[in-house]
């Protein structure tokens, strides 16, 4: 599939393998090729620079990124060399970030290795790293030159890190729609995948910016990301999401927008995922906060999107506070 942007389109690859990654990287013509790769990825054969990346968030924080980048500026660098990224969505969006700063912007590729990253990070172009106060706060919109996803290497991922990505990808139904809800328990991980891929490519070329439909790629991200900085990140992405998108639904019942069955349907998907469906009890003046500071606020306001019924959102603006107590309420 290609992610039409002008003179910034791309190709998207869904292949069995890594075979014609190489290919696809050299079409770039690149000066240099550098990859940066979770410590547990399956590594592709490239003629490249390796670095290898410790798995987790706390290899996305700007102290990590600086580090990063004085190794990878050693090599040297040219505008014309090339990052790879290499497993999922912290090594991802580190490398992106990286791309973006690194001589004010060079090219690189997105090979997601967990489901969780072909689902939701690897297309879209947005890259960051984390600050203490929030998730996601220091970043640039900088899209990649070619995106590579491989089937084999769903097969050594662990069950939790599938079970992850498996929250992003009944997000993406979700909103797609009833076709894809119901063929969730009907297809495999890389097929879902794949048309996950495909709807938000088209999502991302309408709205490249996150200033209009883009934004309701965000549903569940609210409150997941405040549960993610919250717990110091002891739950899993797609876990935090999960669990965003039942109180999320829940808050969209109380406002009225939402029939009173969608959180318990929500929550059925979420269960036969293996996800759960209930939040630690986490204290709200720290829910609260971590919301305060979320990148999607306008001022002291949230704009949130919620669900009206599946395939059907709308955005509304909230305050932390009334978010955090509405969530709570339960039809």
């Amino acid at each position: 599939m290609r992610v039409p942007l002008g003179d910034r389109s791309y190709d998207v690859t869904f292949a069995p393998d890594y075979q014609g990654l190489a290919a696809a990287i050299a079409a770039l013509d690149p000066t240099r090729v550098v990859v940066l790769a979770d410590e547990h990825a399956p590594l592709p054969d490239l003629d490249a620079n390796v670095l290898v990346l410790p798995s987790g968030e706390a290899s996305k924080s700007w102290d990590h990124a600086g580090r990063v980048l004085d190794r990878i500026l050693r090599v040297p660098l040219d505008r014309r060399s090339v990052l790879v990224a290499v497993g999922g969505g912290v090594v991802g969006d580190l490398t992106g970030f990286c791309a973006a700063v690194a001589l004010r912007g060079i090219p690189w590729v997105m090979v997601p290795t967990t489901l969780l990253a072909m689902v939701d990070s690897a297309v879209g172009g947005k890259t960051a790293v984390n600050h203490p106060a929030g998730k996601n706060l220091i970043g640039a919109f900088h899209q990649p030159s070619a995106v590579w996803a491989a089937a084999h290497t769903l097969e050594t991922l662990p069950a939790a890190e599938l079970r992850s990505g498996m929250g992003e990808v009944i997000k993406t139904a979700l909103l797609a729609g009833e076709a894809l809800v119901s063929d969730l328990a009907r297809h495999t991980p890389f097929d879902l995948a794949q048309r996950c891929a495909a709807f938000k490519a088209n999502i991302v070329a309408e709205d490249e910016r996150d200033t209009g439909r883009r934004a309701h790629l965000n549903l569940g991200h609210t409150l997941g990301h405040a549960y993610e900085q919250v717990t110091g990140f002891a739950l899993r992405h797609g876990e935090a999401v999960g669990l965003g998108l039942v109180a999320e639904a829940r808050a969209a019942v109380s406002l009225g927008i939402a029939p009173p069955e969608l959180p318990g349907r929500i929550a059925s998907l979420l269960t036969a995922a293996g996800l759960p469906v209930e939040p630690p009890v986490l204290p709200e003046e720290a829910l609260r906060a971590a919301l305060a500071l979320d990148k999607k606020a306008s001022g002291d306001i949230l704009v949130l999107p919620l669900l009206r019924a599946v395939g059907e959102v709308t955005l509304v603006r909230i305050s932390p506070a009334e978010l955090v107590e509405r969530a709570k309420a339960k039809p």
